[in-house]
Formats: C-alpha cells, sequence, structure tokens
C-alpha cells in the first residue's frame, strides 16, 4: 500500500536502515525520485550515516539520565558524584565576586 502511494507521488527508490537501541526503534529513510537509484556506495554511507545518528542519540540519553541523576543526588543533599576526582556538578551561576 505504501510503495503504491509513493510510486504515485514519483518516488521511485528507498533506502532504509534500521537503528536499534536498547530503548527504541527506527529507521533512517532515504527517498529519490529515480528507480534504481540508490548505489553500493550511497549504501555503505547511509549505514555510516545511520551509526553516527545512533551515537548520537545514545550519548544525548546517557547526557539526560546522568543529569537527572546529579539532580537527584543534589534534592537529597549527597555528596555530588565524583569521576576522576572532579565533580559532575553542573556550575551555579554565581553573583559577586
Amino acid at each position: 500500500m505504501w510503495a503504491a502511494a509513493a510510486a504515485e507521488n514519483g518516488l521511485l527508490s528507498l533506502l532504509s536502515i534500521s537503528l536499534h537501541t536498547q530503548s527504541a526503534d527506527g529507521a533512517l529513510n532515504l527517498i529519490r525520485a529515480e528507480p534504481y537509484a540508490f548505489t553500493h556506495g550511497d549504501v555503505r554511507a547511509a549505514h555510516l550515516l545511520a551509526l553516527h545518528a545512533l551515537i548520537a542519540v545514545a550519548n544525548a540519553r546517557e547526557a539526560a539520565s546522568l543529569a537527572r541523576a546529579i539532580d537527584t543526588q543534589e534534592g537529597a543533599h549527597q555528596a555530588p558524584p565524583m569521576l576522576g576526582g572532579r565533580s559532575l556538578r553542573r556550575p551555579t551561576s554565581r553573583t559577586g565576586p
């Protein structure tokens, strides 16, 4: 059904790369109007782009998770988390000298 609708609208080539993480699934979809438009090089490049997207999403989720954990610890008046001798607490704005 989708393929027929796409063809009716002049979209004749689709390259879809699955994106799987532990918490979500998705796809990188590339569409062209020409039939058989994607080369082997295009497929390799799309896989690389999909890998970069997965890494970016995973890093953003990890950063958000760490920020929530830090906020939770600060709210409970616990010692700030440390990594390599440095505090992971987010800097607060200072006023005055």
